[in-house]
């Protein structure tokens, strides 16, 4: 906005325009009226000269007398009508939000009895041999005007956001019978409202007015000054010194204008935050916070709300028994949209209208353990699995249509510039026309599929909050519902007409915070040296091509997320967001569902005051588990909406790192027992299988130097020894999570693989191991975790998966009898030929004993899986070979043979030594 005043003379043959002409649509003309009924004793006694109106509008200060007002007339009239300031403005949106939050001033004073040295220096000031008239006399008694030692009739102070909807707008001023002036009215006008209906769609003016604040603390009154702050959507407004008069009114209103932003993201302010309203003593004792919900703006269309706030003491409060609470101190807010705002409109991304394919959310309770929860776990993790995971990118956005190219016109040849300068100045040309509003129609938005949310677990229950698609909610609780059977104590919330504009768990902060001190260039560096390059830091050759992984955050790790590798060559996809959603192990969900398991029941911590009285925890903290132990209440997943019971990222993060414990598998699948979705799958389709054939289903070949996302969950058998230096480092995140990982290479194709062994089962430097291992996501990269290792001086067995355990137990069967056989036929071979060179020929022709046929039962040895035959191939071999003898006559069994036969025992059998004595005979 500018202010156009025109006070110099423009010299002949020039023509001035007009200051006070309307160009376009962002011109006014603001007045200013002054009305007044005036006794007759007062038209009589003075003169219009000794009245002067000063009025400061947007900051500029102007005088004028009321005989200038009412054309130099001598004598006052009984009905004063007079129009005492007229000014041009030119509107734009930061003036205009100036003008009408800015106090403007309007004061009349009334001349002191004595003004003969005035009247003197009027004279005095009147050039000689020049008469004088009216007007310049009017102008010296302005200047000449001592405000100082005049008399204030009246002061009125206000503000111009009554015009940006009408034309006009009045205001009472008080006057003292002393000035013999009745019903004394200032008036503003300005032709044409400062917003019209199209401004007013395009810039959505807020106002926001405090009108009453009521029942506060006694003292608060009498002693101290007070200050309202009302924060909303972003920003904040702050009231000068309040004076609350007897029955608490106060005069505090401001106007906003929500046309700077889109239309989405207008609605899920209104949608989601709460305007809050705040009492301060002095300039920094808060006395009370209240807050108000604003939805039914976005939701129903609401233009005015009328609300009484209660105010409750904050941490900064002084305690006492006289506070806010104990008074029921309120406030009286009145906030005004002017007009509603439009409805959004589901599409999907190629702008076509998208039925059912709107955002949502649903929530999932259930005991922490049951003997059917095992089935709900997996069939939830499985159902989410097959669903898109949501990021960063997955919010709700608006659909815009590609702006339209403009058209070029043609060029035209310029005409030859007259060399004669004109005359006279042209009136300058109107302004473009304003582009439409985006708030004008219905807004488009599109919602992206995937599926966020959290669980939050203690002993007793499981609060599971899903946001995703109407349909893919829809599509995981009918999942449940027929796995539970209609199981009563499996709770499902879901309303498909409830839509939420934004997702609210798809990034997390972070776990753990590092302290303001350490210098950020330094860990940089540090990380750098600890890292040799990019390539070095990817571990496996992933699909096509390297992966750079993130360090997991979450209840399972326990672990601040650090991107991989840092780099100053700018943010790429993967490590754009290095805070996200932790990402689940093998069988988990992928990130999609944020897990945190907690020590203490939420039972138990809203029923301990403990937390409130002594201030140990967190504000978010403490409202975290107190709006999940609401949710445990609710029947309706409106109720839950409506009273805000959804609790955000950062309460989540702040309950977690109070209370939160590192998660197990009873945590995840219900049961101490390692699932995994995708070899479940084939087990149900082969329900009829043996337990062997479902362990042989599991043990397809993988290449070890190409390991790819389809190998997570298979078992590797291989024969390798420890790496004794090698150039590929070992992440820090994979150390933390396995301290004993380590890089082993295999004997037969001499591939280097990482396995992650546990604590204490790392293997020696110089000896060679067998090695059985399944293939794991940790997380961006693959790598080995080891569940059996034998070597010839050390075995040991870690695996807690029953389904693992009888498959090892088999293959150990059939190894054993492998060996087995092998000591039969070694030792049946021996016993022959000792038997045939014996002395057994004297009795051989007797005919009692027939032929004999020595061939022992052939041992049919199982089958083994093909990786097991592809690694151990030379054991194989030898077991495919049955023990075959030659039939032959063996002649009959002797005295002397048998004899023979005890001697050669006696000669095999290992002696016995005698026990020594354990010590001397006890003498008594």
């Amino acid at each position: 906005m500018s202010l156009c005043f025109c006070w110099k003379k423009m010299p002949k043959g020039h023509n001035v325009v007009d200051p006070l002409v309307i160009n376009d649509e962002n011109d006014r003309i603001l007045e200013l009226w002054f009305r007044a009924r005036a006794l007759a004793e007062f038209c009589e006694q003075h003169s219009p000269a000794d009245y002067l109106f000063v009025a400061n509008i947007a900051g500029q200060e102007d005088r004028i007398t009321l005989a200038g007002a009412l054309d130099y007339a001598e004598r006052v009239p009984e009905d004063i009508n007079v129009c005492c300031f007229r000014r041009k403005l030119t509107l734009s949106l930061p003036f205009l939000e100036q003008l009408c939050n800015t106090p403007h001033r309007v004061q009349l004073y009334t001349c002191p009895p004595s003004q003969e040295n005035r009247d003197g220096a009027a004279a005095a000031a009147i050039k000689p041999g020049k008469a004088a008239t009216k007007k310049d006399r009017a102008r010296r008694e302005e200047e000449l005007f001592a405000v100082e030692d005049a008399d204030q009739l009246f002061f009125l102070s206000f503000d111009l956001i009554d015009l940006l909807t009408s034309p006009v707008t009045q205001h009472s001023a008080s006057v003292l019978p002393e000035a013999m002036l009745q019903d004394c009215m200032i008036e503003l006008r300005c032709g044409t409202p400062f917003l019209p209906p199209a401004k007013l769609n395009k810039y959505r003016p807020l106002k926001i007015e405090v009108r009453t604040i009521c029942d506060l603390p006694g003292t608060v009154i009498r002693h101290d000054s007070l200050f309202v702050t009302v924060r909303f959507a972003g920003f904040e407004l702050q009231s000068p010194e309040l004076e609350v008069a007897a029955d608490g009114k106060v005069t505090f209103r401001r106007v906003k204008f929500l046309g700077t932003r889109s239309p989405l993201e207008v609605y899920q302010d209104v949608f989601f935050r709460r305007m809050e309203v705040s009492v301060f003593r002095g300039a920094r004792t808060c006395l009370g916070t209240g807050t108000v919900q604003l939805r039914a703006a976005a939701t129903d269309q609401q233009r005015e709300f009328s609300e009484l706030v209660s105010l409750l003491p904050s941490r900064t409060t002084i305690t006492g028994d006289n506070n806010c609470l104990t008074q029921g101190a309120t406030v009286s807010l009145h906030v005004d949209f002017f007009i509603p705002l439009p409805r959004p409109t589901h599409v999907l991304s190629d702008g076509q209208p998208a039925h059912g394919h709107f955002l949502t959310r649903g929530v999932i309770r259930m005991p922490y353990t049951a003997k059917w929860v095992p089935s709900v776990l997996e069939a939830f993790i499985a159902a989410t699995l097959q669903l898109k995971k949501a990021g960063e990118k997955s919010n709700i956005y608006q659909h815009e249509l590609p702006a339209p190219e403009p058209e070029v016109s043609p060029v035209r040849e310029k005409k030859k510039e007259d060399t004669k300068s004109h005359k006279a100045q042209s009136a300058p040309p109107p302004r473009p026309p304003s582009p439409p509003s985006a708030f004008e129609a219905p807004f488009k938005i599109v919602s992206p599929p995937g599926i966020s949310g959290f669980e939050v677990m203690d002993d007793n229950v499981r609060i599971i909050c899903v946001e995703g698609l109407a349909v893919e909610v829809h599509k995981v609780f009918e999942r449940l519902n027929d796995v539970a059977g209609n199981n009563p104590q499996l709770e499902l919330l879901m309303n498909a007409e409830l839509f939420v504009p934004s997702r609210a768990y798809t990034v997390f902060p972070p776990l753990v915070i590092l302290p303001k001190t350490v210098n950020a260039d330094a860990l940089k560096i540090e990380i750098e040296k600890g890292i040799d390059s990019a390539e070095e830091a990817v571990l496996m050759n992933v699909s096509e091509g390297h992966v750079v992984g993130k360090v997991p955050v979450g209840a399972a790790s326990g672990v601040l997320a650090m991107p991989l590798s840092v780099s100053c060559k700018g943010p790429t996809e993967s490590s754009g967001n290095v805070f996200d959603a932790a990402e689940a192990e093998g069988g988990g969900t992928g990130g999609r569902i944020h897990r945190i398991r907690i020590r203490e029941t939420i039972r138990s911590l809203v029923s301990q005051q403990r937390y409130l009285l002594r201030r140990m925890l967190s504000e978010v903290c403490i409202s975290c588990y107190t709006k999940l132990h609401a949710i445990c209440e609710c029947s309706s997943l409106r109720t839950i909406l409506e009273q805000d019971l959804f609790p955000t990222s950062e309460e989540l993060i702040a309950l977690e790192r109070s209370f939160g414990v590192a998660l197990e598998l009873c945590d995840v699948f219900g049961k101490q027992e390692f699932v995994s979705v995708s070899l479940k799958k084939e087990a149900v389709s082969f329900s009829n299988s043996t337990t062997e054939s479902s362990a042989e289903s599991s043990c397809l070949p993988v290449k070890l130097n190409a390991l790819q996302w389809a190998d997570v969950g298979k078992m590797v058998f291989f024969e390798a020894t420890k790496v004794m230096s090698s150039r590929r480092r070992i992440p820090a995140y994979v150390l933390q999570r396995y301290p004993g990982a380590c890089w082993l290479v295999t004997t037969d194709t001499n591939t280097k693989v990482l396995c992650a062994f546990s604590v204490g089962a790392q293997p020696k430097d110089t000896i060679r191991y067998f090695v059985e291992a399944q293939v794991v996501r940790c997380g961006d990269i693959l790598c080995l975790y080891p569940l059996a290792c034998d070597s010839l001086a050390k075995s040991y067995t870690d695996s807690r998966n029953p389904a693992y355990e009888t498959y090892l137990k088999a293959s150990r069967k059939q190894q054993m009898q492998l060996y087995s056989n092998k000591a039969q036929k070694k030792v049946l071979t021996s016993t022959l030929s000792i038997i045939g060179n014996g002395s057994l020929g004297g009795e051989s022709d007797n005919s009692k004993y027939g032929d004999v046929l020595v061939n022992p039962p052939s041992c049919e040895v199982p089958a083994i899986s093909h990786s097991v035959m592809t690694v151990r191939k030379d054991v194989i071999d030898k077991s495919q070979s049955h023990i075959q003898l030659r039939a032959k006559k063996v002649p009959r069994l002797t005295a002397a043979d048998y004899a023979l036969c005890w001697e050669l025992y006696r000669q095999r059998a290992p002696t016995v030594s005698s026990k020594p004595p354990k010590g001397p005979p006890m003498r008594f």
